[in-house]
């Protein structure tokens, strides 16, 4: 179902250079999605916004490589990935325990029902405080910490993907064929 090529794209989303690795996350993503959106009806959701990461992306690597002096304009497109990681992220958590409960793993969905607060939370604190960082200069030290924060629950989220990828790594309508050895 892709839950192999999500794990790299979602893994990718923890990295601090954004720009080069949104791009590569978001395509990784979106190829993940597109898999199982016939299946799942959350997946399919999240395909736009996937898309508009791609583009975030884009404008994070122009922004901030090729044209450095600009920083608020790489604030605000900070704000905007963190106003697109959290429903990015919440679609495929809600695509995840949707499989979980059709592939009766209460444990899966359990894990995945876990992130979804700490997920909003901690990317709505750090969009929070990169605007109110460019007003007040200490508060930076603030946002590398809201986005180790961020990291680590991205981190949470990929282990329950390879927990699907391990448990789930099938599309819902299957059939499994025991019966080969008669």
């Amino acid at each position: 179902m892709g839950f192999d090529i999500l794990f790299w794209g979602i893994l990718l989303l923890i990295a601090p250079i954004y720009g080069i690795n949104d791009i590569v996350a978001a395509v990784l993503i979106i190829v993940a999605l597109n898999r199982g959106r016939s299946y799942l009806s959350y997946f399919k959701r999240a395909i736009p916004a996937s898309w508009i990461l791609l583009v975030i992306g884009i404008l994070e690597l122009i922004f901030t490589l090729i044209v450095p002096h600009y920083n608020t304009v790489s604030s605000i497109i900070d704000i905007w990935r963190c106003g697109l990681i959290t429903p990015l992220l919440v679609l495929i958590i809600l695509g995840i325990k949707e499989l979980a409960i059709i592939g009766e793993n209460k444990e899966i969905h359990d894990m995945a029902e876990r992130l979804r607060k700490p997920i909003c939370i901690s990317a709505c604190v750090l969009a929070i405080l990169i605007a109110f960082s460019q007003m007040i200069s200490w508060l930076y030290y603030f946002v590398i910490t809201a986005k180790f924060c961020l990291a680590i629950i991205i981190i949470m989220l990929v282990q329950v993907v390879f927990q699907c990828y391990k448990k789930l790594n099938v599309y819902p309508g299957a059939v499994v064929d025991d019966e080969d050895d008669i």
